[in-house]
């Protein structure tokens, strides 16, 4: 049988065509940002202080932050993260059917890729010791021995915290996902310090460039927006934005990340599903 048309195949299609969506999502952000900061881009900003910097990095850093009110395209990035996470968890569904029908000849009832997040309704078993209806057991019961491994070492719950496991956020959006699309809504920039132009100065760059700190920066800013400040005088930005999910099970996470680390983990099982058989 070519690998083309090998039991994962399929997975391996909605696993490309997930990246897709991914990819498509990041250039959509990126032109929508790059739009933004043209002459004739039609957005206004408006900046909000935070009362408390935020934590952010390995480091913990704490980085003052400036909002943004922008009419961002929400729904539409919404359905791109709904197609992005369907297609990943299709993909896994897909690899379990694949390979119960290259094992048994033809696919069973209620199978799929479980995903638990406790071990013991994943294992529940009948009175009798066969795989429970609706159990984990159940749904891989079509699976050779070794797949069936890959598929119980990969569940959330044996992690320390199932609830942070990258297949119970997958499990968590894909359920929403059915219903309403995911929540795409919150934005932010960091903003370190401000630097304010001296277009009269000096034309070495760095001495006409006075950096504020974050706070007296902001009120120039808003100066500046309105047109109340200092003649000769203009606001250069450095920001860092994201693009964070909105309220729902990944709510404050980097959309495109987040989704990355989904579909690297889901590559990762189906690279072992594909070497046991």
């Amino acid at each position: 049988m070519s690998a083309s048309r090998g039991p994962a195949a399929s997975s391996r299609e909605k696993l490309s065509r997930a990246g897709e969506h991914i990819e498509r999502l990041l250039e959509e952000i990126e032109a929508f940002f790059s739009g933004f900061f043209l002459p004739e881009a039609k957005y206004k900003l408006t900046f909000e202080s935070t009362d408390e910097p935020r934590s952010v990095g390995v480091s913990g850093n704490a980085i003052p932050q400036m909002y943004m009110k922008l009419p961002i395209p929400e729904l539409r990035w919404g359905v791109l993260v709904g197609d992005a996470v369907h297609n990943l968890r299709s993909a896994l569904d897909n690899a379990v059917e694949g390979l119960t029908v290259a094992r048994l000849g033809a696919p069973l009832p209620r199978t799929c890729f479980p995903i638990f997040d406790d071990r013991e309704g994943f294992h529940r078993r009948t009175r009798a010791g066969a795989p429970a209806p609706g159990s984990g057991l159940a749904a891989i019961r079509g699976l050779s021995e070794a797949a069936a491994d890959v598929v119980k070492h990969a569940q959330p719950y044996n992690a320390v915290r199932a609830a942070a496991h990258p297949l119970w956020l997958l499990y968590q959006l894909s359920n929403i996902d059915k219903h309403r699309v995911p929540a795409v809504v919150a934005m932010y920039g960091e903003l370190p310090g401000v630097g304010l132009v001296d277009e009269a100065a000096s034309d070495n760059a760095d001495e006409r460039v006075e950096i504020l700190p974050f706070h007296q920066g902001l009120e120039q800013a808003i100066a500046v927006q309105r047109g109340d400040a200092s003649e000769g005088r203009k606001l250069r930005l450095e920001l860092s934005f994201e693009t964070l999910f909105g309220v729902g099970p990944a709510e404050g996470e980097p959309v495109v990340p987040t989704l990355k680390a989904l579909r690297d983990e889901v590559a990762r099982i189906l690279d072992e599903l594909e070497r046991v058989g």
